[in-house]
């Protein structure tokens, strides 16, 4: 998968984003026994360096899914989601604390009873990112004419081949874009992009990419090709 494809996160009362801090806290939620077992002892660590390679809190930059951060009003873990916010370049108020426990976090997504601003703060940020979501698109900006005229040879009076140039652009959660030309392969491709041609039709088709790497809706530019009259 792409990270490209995924267009928001959204982590519940999460206090594993350092796992040093998780290992050598004194959390009730996350007792440090758990985190030893899962990632290593204070040797294997020291061995390994286990602890910060398994840490989100290393790999987040800004180039990361947006996300939004539910967490228990307790200091030292709202303190965490601020500190991932902000490896993640995001703003404070992208951490909402609710009064609640961890397991009351859980419980209170999507509940009709939910007093809290779990399922409010939830529902808004999917909605959000669903509505910046868009479609990958292609424009084609620059085509040969419908007819395009090939010079003849002035020794065998054969039609001489001409290079044409198409020029296009893609638009949306784009990953590239791919083109073909006649009955040829699709290839990634860039704007512009040259063909040589021959006489008779022809037909050029560019798409672009899901970031999954999934072709979207293509265009198709036909034209042909002749040689002149003689004069």
């Amino acid at each position: 998968m792409d990270r490209r494809q995924i267009l928001g996160a959204i982590p519940l009362d999460t206090g594993a984003f350092d796992i040093e801090k998780s290992v050598v806290g004194s959390d009730p939620d996350e007792p440090s026994l758990l985190f030893g077992n899962a990632f290593g002892s204070l040797a294997e660590n020291a061995a390994t360096n286990s602890w910060e390679t398994a840490s989100p809190l290393t790999w987040a930059d800004s180039a990361d899914p947006r996300h939004l951060f539910i967490v228990q009003n307790v200091f030292p873990r709202i303190n965490r989601q601020v500190e991932m916010a902000t490896r993640l370049g995001q703003e404070s108020s992208s951490v909402v604390a609710v009064l609640l426990n961890h397991s009351g976090v859980n419980r209170a997504v999507g509940s009709p009873t939910d007093t809290t601003q779990t399922t409010p703060a939830i529902t808004t940020f999917v909605a959000d990112r669903l509505a910046r979501y868009l479609e990958p698109q292609v424009k084609v900006t620059k085509r040969p004419a419908n007819v395009v005229q090939l010079a003849r040879n002035a020794r065998s009076e054969k039609p001489v081949r001409r290079v044409l140039s198409f020029a296009f652009n893609g638009s949306g959660n784009i990953s590239g874009l791919q083109c073909r030309l006649d009955g040829a392969a699709f290839r990634n491709c860039s704007s512009p992009r040259r063909y040589t041609i021959g006489p008779g039709g022809h037909s050029f088709r560019v798409r672009p990419l899901y970031p999954s790497g999934r072709p979207g809706e293509e265009k198709l530019v036909k034209f042909r090709a002749v040689a002149r009259k003689r004069r």
